[in-house]
């Protein structure tokens, strides 16, 4: 699981701050809105495998294409 807030909805990029399981650690990944690029990246330390910033890039993508931001979120998987 992980939580995930918008830290920069700009016309050319998009920007979000995730929290691997909730937790007070976090990881920061900047995406270009025009091809879906990573600009800038911080994994966080307690994401193993970047499991969460993979899942939250996915999520990005998703955005993107549809021009819709959410705010704050949550992603959960089993």
């Amino acid at each position: 699981m992980l939580k995930y807030e918008l830290i920069e909805n700009t016309k050319d990029r998009i920007a979000y701050r995730y929290f691997p399981d909730g937790l007070q650690e976090s990881g920061f990944i900047s995406v270009r809105k025009s091809d879906s690029e990573i600009i800038d990246q911080t994994v966080a330390s307690n994401d193993d495998f970047k499991w969460c910033f993979n899942k939250l890039y996915k999520r990005i993508r998703e955005y993107i294409e549809k021009d819709q931001y959410e705010e704050k979120g949550i992603i959960a998987w089993y």
